[in-house]
């Protein structure tokens, strides 16, 4: 017996648990070496005292060992209450969660497991109990609290969409976004399984984005084998799928599906993070339209088109570039536009051209070049370059509208020799009028105008010998009429052809039309003149 009891002495103050016996009046009796290093006491501090002494049994806010403070509200204090009558009726309790008070008045949680003892007679004389420190583990809690709280935040403030649930897709939580995305409250998602958000069966839908969106057998085939992949392999990224929202319309999203797991590896959950994106495949859409639209463009413009490369090689033709260049579209591809220049004056105007586009920062339109075509022949091109540039602005290309205008060169050419025809034969009408005009003049001046001289001449003398007999007013009247007739004649002669142009020269011509129009028309003029013979020829004068 002597050998038992020093076993069991031996056992309760080695114990690493706090270990206290009570009387049957619940005072402490006996405490290990772990309770008072627990309390940070004296065995003289407590033993005598009842445990209730020494437990938090009113409301109020407390310190606690690890530096915080805690409130102790009517809830825990009713709890321990509980605690005692269970105790009481049932003669034992375990797990029972409490705070105790250290030595300098800070408290620290407990866990305490109680049983009474009875003597042989079944009577009962006590009780013993045994208090862990459970700091550390309220630590602990207090991080996975904080952590989750931490993470519950996130999940509740993310603007992407999240959903979760257990291994077989019941839902057990949402954040707002989804609830938002899908148009249904909390209640109304949640215990439901996620199957019942989703299109189930093949057919025309219409889009949040506003069009209708056709969901075939191809579809649902590839939500099945990314179902697959989450299955084999735990996750899935970037899965463009959608989901059915309150409002019977389609909401295109890109999810990301993970499962969660417990500590031993079980799948618990399933996690999925979703993006609307709605607004993505709207703009989507419009590329695609832009792209569709400028397609037709290059393809049905009349006009060749050639998209270059930063190093001006070929890397698309349209048909009408083709056709001008008379390459099949293979031969063109690869090669650089400077191939279809004829010389290396032409390389240089290129150049000069490309550096004209660079300082008007992209694009220059309609000069006019020669290539080559195949085998040779050259024809008359007229060209504009737009430049391409990356999202950093460095140049990736060119554009280049090419128009073959041989045929309107060679048109405006004829023009111009027609012009040039119509100049010259406008210039022999000219002089051909001119030389009328003189040979008018030259008869006026040479045969009417001396007939009429002579004529003058003779009536002067007729009036001589017609005095006598009363005759010479008569005369003098024929002869008046035949002066101003000469005058007449020889203002005639001076608009038809001027004389001084072809006697004195066209200086003297040009003082004689100055003074004419000076008298004529009162306008004052002033010729200046270097003094030089100005000699011209027949046909010019």
């Amino acid at each position: 017996l002597r050998d038992t009891n020093a076993f069991l002495d031996n056992v309760f103050e080695s114990s690493l648990d706090s270990i206290v016996v009570s009387d049957n009046k619940g005072k402490l009796q006996r405490v290990n070496r772990a309770f008072l290093q627990l309390l940070d006491c004296e065995e003289n501090e407590v033993l005598g005292k009842m445990m209730s002494e020494l437990s938090v049994t009113e409301e109020g806010t407390y310190e606690t060992v690890y530096g915080e403070k805690i409130q102790i509200g009517k809830a825990h204090i009713d709890y321990m209450m509980d605690m005692v009558s269970r105790f009481i009726t049932e003669g034992k309790i375990s797990n029972w969660v409490s705070y105790v008070f250290r030595n300098d008045r800070k408290i620290l949680p407990v866990e305490v497991s109680i049983v009474n003892l009875y003597n042989g007679k079944g009577l009962k004389t006590g009780s013993v109990g045994i208090v862990r420190d459970v700091t550390e583990r309220r630590k602990a809690e207090r991080e996975i609290t904080k952590t989750r709280d931490f993470l519950e935040n996130i999940v509740e403030c993310s603007i992407d969409p999240i959903i979760i649930g257990d291994e077989v897709g019941m839902i057990s939580k949402t954040n707002k976004s989804f609830q938002e995305l899908l148009g249904y409250t909390e209640d109304e998602i949640q215990g439901r399984h996620i199957g019942e958000f989703v299109p189930v069966e093949p057919g025309t839908y219409e889009s949040r984005a506003g069009t209708m969106v056709t969901l075939d057998d191809k579809f649902f085939q590839e939500a099945e084998d990314r179902m697959t992949e989450l299955v084999e392999g735990g996750s899935l990224a970037a899965w463009q799928s959608c989901y059915l929202g309150k409002d019977g319309k389609i909401i295109p999203v890109e999810q990301t599906i993970s499962f969660l797991y417990d500590k031993n590896g079980e799948r618990t959950g399933v996690v999925g993070i979703s993006r609307d994106v709605t607004e993505r495949v709207k703009a989507e859409q419009e590329i695609l339209k832009t792209r569709d639209f400028l397609q037709d463009i290059f393809k049905t413009s009349l006009e060749g088109i050639v998209v270059t490369d930063a190093q001006s090689t070929i890397t698309m033709v349209n048909d009408s570039a083709v056709k001008i260049l008379g390459y099949p579209r293979r031969d063109l591809l690869k090669r650089k536009t400077q191939d279809f220049l004829k010389t290396g004056d032409e390389m240089e105007e290129r150049g000069k051209q490309i550096q004209k586009v660079r300082r008007k920062k992209g694009s220059v339109t309609g000069y006019e070049h020669t290539w080559t075509r195949k085998n040779g022949p050259i024809i008359d091109v007229e060209i504009s370059i737009a430049l391409l540039k990356d999202l950093n602005g460095a140049l990736s290309g060119a554009v280049l509208s090419i128009s073959d205008v041989t045929a309107r060169k060679k048109a405006e050419q004829k023009l111009v020799e027609s012009q040039e025809q119509l100049r010259s034969l406008a210039s022999q009408l000219t002089l051909t009028e001119e030389r009328e005009r003189r040979r008018i003049a030259t008869d006026l001046h040479d045969r009417i105008g001396q007939a009429l001289a002579i004529s003058k001449i003779k009536l002067g003398a007729l009036r001589e010998s017609t005095a006598p007999h009363g005759l010479g007013n008569d005369v003098d009247g024929i002869r008046d009429l035949i002066e101003e007739t000469i005058r007449d004649t020889r203002s005639l002669i001076f608009d038809l052809s001027p004389p001084f142009l072809y006697e004195l020269g066209f200086e003297k011509a040009i003082e004689w039309l100055l003074e004419d129009i000076q008298t004529q028309h009162g306008v004052t003029t002033h010729l200046i003149s270097d003094g030089k013979l100005k000699p011209l020829d027949d046909d010019i004068r």
